[in-house]
């Protein structure tokens, strides 16, 4: 599915009259699907003025045990125009009422804009989730707004490298139970020697209660990679790892820093190689 303008609105009909039996749904994805990428779309839903609810994206139940559902590159919009603040009339842009995987689901390079909900999880089955590289915009007018919205203890949902705008927040949530929300940015570590890359450079990284979460070395860019953990959030308290103290090694000068991780970074590292020339596979002067 790519390459679409998609918008609907949640609209009266003689069976549900009051709009109660869902809302309007831009894309669901459905029971047992498997091979589906979803690509470079435009997606709006919106409620009725009156009741009901807008989803711009929907799984449901059973979505994603080892099925291969790739989503990127999307924009999805959900708008309330219902002043009123019960659960039955709110719009969110991403909905799961499904037992989805991380294993088998990939959800990054996304936008997702609302002035209501921006993800919401019902009490299914375990849903254990990871969305990358995302973007969460709050519209103006507000309804009852929450970045997530867990209505039970069953998710486990890790959000990683998350651009914000527009006010909106990662603290910006409702938790119906004990589900679990972990914020994670990514870090680069880079050890230089003068203008050029340090090849085999060690690289340390404890987290705030002095554990060891990496050691390795760095590469022909003198670089390590990884992503940490700034915070759990169980049901509304929040456990930290951040701040991390880094420590990088080269021939037998060590340099550390403490940094806190409320965002993607990079952190350099410079060291003096005088009278030292290194290629990229070669051991440390």
């Amino acid at each position: 599915i790519h390459d679409n303008y998609i918008k609907v609105q949640e609209q009266r009909n003689q069976e549900y009259p009051f709009g109660l039996l869902g809302g309007s749904y831009g894309i669901q994805i459905e029971d047992g699907a498997s091979n589906v990428t979803i690509y470079n779309n435009y997606v709006e839903a919106t409620t009725h003025p009156n009741y009901g609810s807008g989803m711009a994206l929907r799984f449901t139940s059973n979505v994603g045990l080892g099925d291969f559902i790739e989503i990127y590159n999307n924009t999805f919009v959900a708008i309330n125009e219902n002043p009123e603040l019960g659960n039955n009339y709110y719009a969110t842009g991403m909905s799961f009422y499904s037992s989805a995987q991380s294993s088998s689901l990939k959800i990054y390079n996304n936008t997702f804009k609302t002035n209501s909900r921006i993800m919401e999880f019902d009490n299914y089955p375990p849903q254990t989730i990871v969305i990358e590289s995302n973007t969460f915009e709050k519209l103006i007018t507000p309804i009852n707004y929450r970045t997530f919205y867990f209505v039970g203890s069953s998710t486990d949902l890790t959000v990683l490298n998350t651009s914000i705008i527009n006010n909106a927040s990662l603290d910006s949530y409702y938790f119906g139970g004990a589900s679990i929300l972990t914020v994670k940015w990514f870090l680069d570590a880079q050890a230089m020697g003068g203008a050029s890359p340090i090849f085999g450079a060690s690289v340390n990284i404890r987290d705030r209660n002095n554990n060891l979460v990496l050691s390795s070395l760095t590469d022909s860019n003198g670089l390590v990679h990884t992503n940490l953990t700034e915070y759990v959030n169980t049901g509304g308290a929040k456990t930290f790892s951040s701040p991390y103290n880094i420590s990088v090694t080269y021939n037998v000068e060590t340099q550390s820093r403490i940094i806190n991780l409320n965002t993607t970074k990079t952190e350099i590292f410079t060291f003096s190689i005088s009278g030292c020339t290194l290629q990229f596979d070669e051991a440390p002067c």
